[in-house]
């Protein structure tokens, strides 16, 4: 051992100091300035404390005791006091969605998102760009309300068509029938006295018929008349192409449309396409339609501020429009006021505006606030709380003590039977027992899950039997016990192994020739001297198991679901419960709650801790 030490140190020792120290102090430097800007001054100080503490204990000479004890005591307070006391000062607070950042940002959200389309709303043809450093801007484009286009009928000129004929290119044409005669492009056709007039071709005049049907003479011969209307978009020449000028008054305005307001874009400095449409401004890049899957979060959270009060908002990636807020702030009353319904909502010193004729109405989001014991309060008497936490924690504590008790008895009987001197094939045994401790134990969770499947799983089907495993209330608490009970067992069958080993065989000699049998042996020596090295382990199997989220979750997921309970199932423990309040049930992440709930299980496994470790005789031994 001193040869070990002594190789590491002299020059390897002092590199590896100063590499470790770089690590811990550029760390530091580089959370120093975020601990600044957002004003956190406790974690500040602690960092700042910790970090000089390390640098002068591994630095100076003298203090050798203390360059190993602070590390560990940095360690600790980084990975387990910090969390308990930010743990502890959440569960005094509101922390939650909807109440995350500070009363100036919630003000401010609420503003800018009570916002609603009025009866005139300004809307805005837009152009996503591209500023500098890829910064997303809008051009914005004005929509007249009121064009004050013309119809194509209004815009075609005279022709001076007759009651009784139609009006050619060249000319008027003679009719003294009902219907007109048709001029062609070289002249007139002829008088006729029949019902349908003549067609009058290319090439010359078309013979006169007294039928029903005209003839039509074609460019290569005659041929016979379709008696279907012609289309009048085919008749009608319209070309769907044309260049759309510039309005007399000119184009409307563009502007360039950020958080901060609109710019105006010069005239020339606008991009338009043959139909007026905006394709570009002069200084920035318009952004391809592929990237627009890609900006669509950044380009909802531009709230432009309009001409008229409101704030312009995108309404998809080609049109805007201007909304008018809702709600209006007095800062010197520090209340809002719906503009519609004049409900004042005031401040409930509970980090949240509601309206102070209906508590119940609430602008959103709120702030993080201190609310005192009302999260520790909701666990009585919130029934939503407080039903199913009575229910859970007697799951809770039955599924930790059934779990070591069952795999205590089951390992210390295997142990026992794998203890005998010379029996065959003992290593082997004690190899295959120690497999199922050896497989990961989220794997093995897994596979449980898919052997105790209703429809498919391989024990129904294997024994011929229907049992609801995963979806019955028993039955899925049996599931769980069983799958603790496969992982327990290799544990305390190896435990059991060291401690019965480690028992003098002299003292069981020593009882057989006073005459006592093989269980009486057992009762009166071994186990007593079993649970004085056991009970430790025991008490930790115990506080393990009671938060065992893991197999919890990934076999059952804490259902089935029970009556009458929105957020906790029938499996769910105290832990498992803890997290559905937290990330998965209400409106939204009670952050609050869940830590209140956690500290009462700190409190329930630290209290049966401490009361199991009192009585155990390991304790007393170590206090004598």
């Amino acid at each position: 051992m001193q040869e070990l030490i002594s190789r590491f140190g002299g020059t390897p020792a002092l590199i590896l100091k100063i590499l470790f120290l770089g690590v811990i102090n550029a760390a530091a430097i580089w959370a120093i300035p975020a601990l600044i800007g957002t004003e956190n001054w406790v974690m500040l100080g602690i960092l700042v404390v910790t970090t000089a503490g390390i640098d002068f204990f591994l630095l100076a000479r003298r203090f050798v005791p203390g360059k190993y004890v602070v590390i560990g005591a940095s360690l600790l307070l980084i990975f387990q006091i910090i969390p308990i006391l930010y743990t502890v000062a959440i569960a005094f607070t509101n922390y939650s969605t909807g109440h995350i950042g500070t009363k100036d940002e919630a003000i401010a959200t609420i503003q800018r998102d009570s916002l609603s389309e009025g009866d005139n709303a300004i809307s805005y043809d837009m152009l996503p760009l591209y500023a500098e450093g890829q910064k997303v801007v809008l051009a914005l484009t004005e929509v007249p309300t009121d064009t004050g286009d013309q119809t194509a009928a209004d815009n075609a000129p005279d022709l001076g068509q007759s009651e009784s004929g139609t009006q050619t290119e060249f000319g008027p044409s003679d009719a003294a029938s009902p219907e007109a005669s048709v001029q062609t492009e070289f002249g007139p056709t002829g008088d006729t006295a029949s019902a349908e007039p003549s067609v009058q071709t290319e090439f010359g005049p078309g013979t006169d018929t007294a039928s029903a049907e005209p003839s039509v003479q074609t460019e290569f011969g005659p041929g016979e008349v379709s008696s279907t209307a012609p289309s009048p978009d085919a008749s009608s020449g319209t070309d769907m192409n044309v260049v759309t000028p510039e309005p007399p008054g000119g184009w409307p305005p563009t502007y360039i449309g950020t958080n901060q307001g609109l710019d105006p874009v010069p005239p020339g400095d606008v991009q338009r396409d043959e139909f007026g449409t905006v394709i570009g401004v002069t200084g920035y890049q318009t952004v391809p339609e592929a990237d627009y899957p890609n900006l669509d979060t950044a380009i909802a959270n531009i709230k432009v501020p309009g001409p008229t009060g409101g704030y312009i908002t995108a309404q998809g990636f080609d049109s805007a429009v201007e909304l008018t807020p809702t709600v209006t702030y007095d800062a010197a009353s520090d209340t809002f006021t719906n503009i519609q319904t004049g409900a004042v909502y005031v401040d409930n010193n509970k980090g949240s505006f509601v309206n102070q004729d209906n508590p119940e109405d609430e602008l959103l989001p709120g702030w993080r606030a201190n609310i005192g014991w009302t999260n520790f309060a909701s666990i009585v008497t919130n029934p939503d709380v407080s039903g199913p936490f009575v229910y859970v924690f007697l799951w809770t504590f039955a599924y930790a003590l059934l779990t070591v008790l069952l795999t205590f008895t089951a390992g210390l009987g295997l142990a026992i039977t794998l203890n005998k001197p010379g029996m065959r094939g003992q290593r082997i045994y004690r190899a295959l027992l120690i497999v199922p401790y050896a497989v990961p134990a989220f794997l093995s969770a897994l596979v449980f899950a898919g052997l105790l499947n209703d429809d498919f799983g391989a024990i129904n089907q294997t024994f011929g039997i229907s049992i609801p495993w995963l979806f019955d209330p028993f039955w899925a608490k049996v599931s769980c016990l069983m799958l603790n009970f496969w992982l327990g067992v290799p544990y305390m069958f190896l435990i059991s192994t060291g401690a019965l080993q480690a028992i003098p065989s002299e003292l069981q000699e020593a009882a057989r020739i006073d005459g006592a049998r093989n269980f009486q042996v057992f009762r009166l020596v071994n186990l007593p001297l079993l649970l004085v090295a056991l009970t430790p382990l025991l008490v930790a199997s115990f506080a393990f198991n009671f938060n065992n989220f893991n197999n919890i979750y990934l076999l059952t997921g804490g259902g089935p679901a029970i009556e009458g309970s929105p957020i906790a199932g029938a499996t769910d423990i105290l832990i498992s419960y803890t997290y559905k309040i937290a990330f998965a049930a209400g409106k939204g992440n009670d952050y609050g709650l869940a830590s209140a709930i956690s500290i009462i299980i700190f409190l329930i496994v630290g209290g049966i801790s401490a009361t199991m470790f009192a009585r155990s005789k390991a304790l007393r031994e170590e206090r004598s």
